[in-house]
């Protein structure tokens, strides 16, 4: 939850200084979804290694884990059409290569409870893609 919260406040601290908080608060509340998602798979990921540590998946155990991290990555994907609509900040540039990303997250679910590794490593992906269309988004958007 620290990382997720210090990534997305790198974009409302951004909003800020632009002076364009809607657009950022939405893409941090998507950023901030995505990698908190991400982080409880790469926990579920080394709970071998973690018989010491006390993590999510230790916890209440790694189906359950992964099922919260699951929930999450959707709401991370049902926030990023925001800024497309009903906010209409980004045009339909910043939507064709934000559903990109959309397939990556949502296909990477099933891989969770399968092959966490693989599940994080296209969730990595899939943020790239995802911040590749924050940045479409801004260049042909009316926020300049």
């Amino acid at each position: 939850v620290i990382i997720g919260t210090q990534t997305a406040l790198a974009f409302i601290f951004g909003g800020i200084i632009v002076g364009k908080v809607m657009a950022t608060g939405v893409i941090a509340a998507a950023v901030f979804l995505s990698i908190v998602g991400r982080e409880i798979v790469k926990d579920i990921e080394d709970v071998g290694g973690d018989r010491d540590r006390t993590t999510l998946p230790m916890r209440i155990g790694v189906r359950n884990a992964g099922i919260i991290a699951a929930v999450l990555i959707i709401l991370a994907v049902l926030v990023s059409p925001l800024p497309y609509y009903p906010l209409h900040i980004f045009g339909w540039e910043y939507l064709v290569v934000v559903s990109l990303a959309y397939m990556l997250f949502i296909g990477s679910l099933p891989l969770i409870f399968k092959n966490a590794k693989l599940a994080r490593q296209i969730l990595k992906f899939a943020m790239l893609v995802a911040i590749f269309a924050f940045i479409t988004g801004a260049l042909f958007s009316r926020l300049w």
